[in-house]
């Protein structure tokens, strides 16, 4: 995303790096470029592919598709439950006082928006799980590639992606990851995300359930430990997380076809 781009740019700048993210690079005044000597005024860095391609980059990933994949076939699993209590309560409709039948109806309402919301709760600790990591792993990155970039003899770094034409030579890509694979590793990523796991479904009362989405990252070597804002509220500099609203698709994390059922208002009876 752009703004993680420039964020990883302003903590390499203050690393006393310079970090560039034109479309072409103009040679410094009085700096001669020695690429014959493997010494250049200016490398280039894919920031995408040093994340996607590390070792801690595969474990986040693995970690992040594991934990979709359980929580899609969970969301398969309760979209048949709930289908099938629907077509249990309607065929009860006609047995039954309209009062009755009308307090069945929402309290099945109910549940099925608690469900929806701790579903679509567990998809956004996905995505922040993904996001938090990425963010370590960056800032764990910085002394790697400021160790690098010392080594080549350059003062600038680009952003590789930005790049209309460049040599080979000045890419450092490559060293940068096989010196993070060594001092990072995967770092204690766990196999799925946490806040993630498959839970208890919730009664029909409608009851609160799941835990508060605060997800633990680990702190990597080479960074400050994550500020930890109090239950509740919202870390500055952060947005706050968009609720989606009553009857609304699942997360994009979800394919198509695994919704949720939409709950109809209170007092309207069953979902159509």
């Amino acid at each position: 995303m752009r703004p993680r781009r420039r964020g990883f740019a302003a903590v390499l700048a203050l690393a006393g790096l310079a970090v560039g993210a034109g479309g072409a690079a103009a040679q410094l005044p009085g700096t001669q470029f020695a690429l014959g000597t493997g010494m250049a005024a200016v490398v280039t860095l894919d920031q995408e592919r040093l994340f996607a391609e590390s070792a801690f980059g595969r474990a986040v990933a693995a970690a992040v598709e594991r934990s979709a994949r359980a929580l899609t076939e969970e969301n398969r699993a309760l979209e048949e439950d709930l289908a099938r209590e629907e077509r249990a309560l309607t065929e009860r409709r006609t047995q039954l006082p309209p009062a009755e039948f009308r307090t069945l109806a929402e309290a099945f309402d109910a549940r099925v928006q608690a469900i929806r919301r701790r579903q679509e709760g567990r998809g956004r600790a996905i995505a922040a799980f993904r996001d938090a990591q990425r963010l370590r792993f960056f800032e764990a990155a910085v002394p790697v590639v400021a160790e690098v970039v010392a080594a080549s003899g350059a003062v600038v770094v680009l952003d590789s992606r930005a790049i209309v034409l460049a040599l080979d030579e000045v890419d450092i890509t490559d060293r940068v990851l096989v010196r993070l694979d060594a001092v990072l590793g995967t770092h204690e990523v766990p196999e799925r995300v946490p806040q993630a796991m498959p839970g208890p479904v919730p009664s029909g009362d409608g009851a609160a359930v799941g835990a508060p989405l605060d997800l633990p990252v680990p702190a990597l070597p080479g960074s400050a430990p994550p500020e930890t804002a109090p239950p509740g509220t919202v870390p500055p500099g952060t947005a706050a997380p968009e609720t989606a609203p009553p009857g609304a698709a699942l997360p994009e994390i979800a394919p198509p076809g695994t919704g949720l059922p939409e709950a109809a208002p209170p007092g309207t009876g069953l979902p159509e």
